[in-house]
């Protein structure tokens, strides 16, 4: 019953979260030349190494945000050098979604 108060409760919390994650996918797209492939965004990647990467912690679970299908955690695919599609799992089932066509 806990965790289904806290997952429920942590909705306002992680669609804060997508937007830190966007502009920090944003910032880095500028800065390095186009979006990071998938990889980068596993644990210990090239953007959590990256010295403005956000710190994020899982408000669901507790522990930092990572790739991956829990509640409170992210997928992430880049479309090209300048687009991406970003999913933000929600606990109970539903995602929030943010995506960057990469159409200039």
């Amino acid at each position: 019953m806990a965790l289904e108060l806290r997952g429920r409760l942590a909705e306002p919390t992680l669609r804060m979260r997508l937007t830190v994650l966007r502009n920090a996918l944003g910032e880095y797209a500028v800065q390095r030349g186009g979006y990071p492939p998938r990889e980068a965004l596993a644990p210990g990647g090239a953007f959590w190494r990256w010295r403005s990467a956000p710190r994020l912690t899982n408000p669901v679970s507790g522990k930092p945000v990572v790739l991956g299908e829990g509640p409170g955690n992210f997928d992430y695919a880049p479309k090209g050098t300048w687009g991406y599609s970003l999913r933000l799992h929600l606990y109970g089932g539903d995602d929030l979604t943010e995506s960057d066509s990469g159409n200039l």
